[in-house]
């Protein structure tokens, strides 16, 4: 009976062995060996639960047991206490179910770019951000809350979920923070001629729809602040084409004679002095021209077909260059 007994123990024994290397194998298959074709992408919504995130994981793409995964999650939660976080997640096909699980837990989402062209209006900006796939429309309105001028243009990153107002209220910050960081360190001749940071952000929204060249702004910065010096009006085409659309529409032809006489507070053939807010959301380098002008006597500019402007101290001579250009 003893000899009988020991040999069905060593057989259980040789069979639980045998079965916990065949399980370990089973799962380390299943764990590391996944079968993902090509990259994919997978949005994990906030509180989905774990069952759920594999058959998500699934439906993309990724074909993984739904069992070990959760089996797979449970431990590594007991081991670091963190759960899986929502987002935009990016797979390649070398991946493996462990370091998806760890992926996920520690937050390693997709992260989007959107740059935010320079001299875009206000209306422009939320088109752009409206038509842009990745990002969430805002749940209340918030048009009336913004202000033309205040969003600094630049390339931003942004996760999914990520909202039209919370990028906005982002390019808002940094422009707040680059303007009360470079206000303090102005050419201090420049008080002669504006009052504050308002009227600086509004000179460089008129500088920045004149120039893409920041290496011109400063020179064409310098025209303006003399012409507010002398007590002459701006005479600004930018400020004009604003006055007509208010930035709503875009503007596609030459400035004629009888847009000159359209009347609006931001058409500085008419009125003197600086409009009455910015026409567009200027950029750094037309913001630093207001603030260090490349100081001169020029009263006048004029494109010269290369993208460029011919500067002038005198109408006589603006006059001359305006009929060489058309030359």
């Amino acid at each position: 009976m003893g000899t009988t007994a020991s040999k069905i123990v060593k057989w259980f024994l040789i069979t639980a062995i045998i079965c916990f290397f065949v399980f370990a194998i089973l799962v380390y298959r299943l764990a590391f060996m996944l079968s993902i074709e090509h990259e994919i992408t997978v949005i994990i919504p906030n509180r989905t639960s774990v069952p759920k995130i594999a058959d998500l994981l699934n439906k993309n793409g990724a074909s993984i047991n739904r069992y070990v995964f959760y089996g797979l999650y449970h431990l590594i939660y007991y081991i670091h206490h963190k759960p899986i976080q929502a987002g935009e997640y990016k797979l390649v096909p070398s991946v493996n179910m462990l370091a998806i699980l760890y992926q996920m837990i520690r937050g390693e989402v997709v992260q989007h770019k959107i740059t935010i062209p320079e001299g875009y209006t206000l209306n422009q900006l939320i088109e752009l951000l409206r038509t842009t796939n990745s990002i969430l429309p805002a749940t209340v309105s918030y048009n009336t809350k913004l202000r033309e001028g205040y969003f600094l243009p630049d390339t931003y990153k942004y996760t999914y979920g990520m909202t039209d107002f919370d990028i906005l209220h982002r390019m808002q910050q940094a422009m707040n923070d680059l303007l009360l960081a470079e206000w303090p360190k102005r050419d201090a001749r420049v008080d002669d001629m504006i009052a504050g940071i308002g009227e600086a952000l509004i000179l460089a929204s008129i500088v920045e729809r004149e120039s893409v060249f920041d290496d011109e702004k400063p020179s064409i910065a310098s025209v303006y602040l003399n012409r507010l010096k002398g007590g002459m009006r701006l005479q600004a085409d930018p400020t004009v084409i604003y006055g007509m659309t208010m930035g709503r529409e875009a503007f596609n032809r030459r400035v004629t004679y009888r847009d000159l006489k359209h009347d609006s507070l931001y058409n500085t053939y008419l009125h003197s002095g600086l409009p009455p807010t910015p026409i567009c959301n200027p950029g750094k380098g037309s913001i630093l021209a207001v603030l260090h002008p490349k100081w001169h006597n020029n009263l006048f500019f004029v494109a010269n077909g290369s993208g460029r402007h011919t500067f002038s101290e005198t109408f006589s001579k603006h006059k001359l260059n305006i009929r060489d250009i058309r030359r």
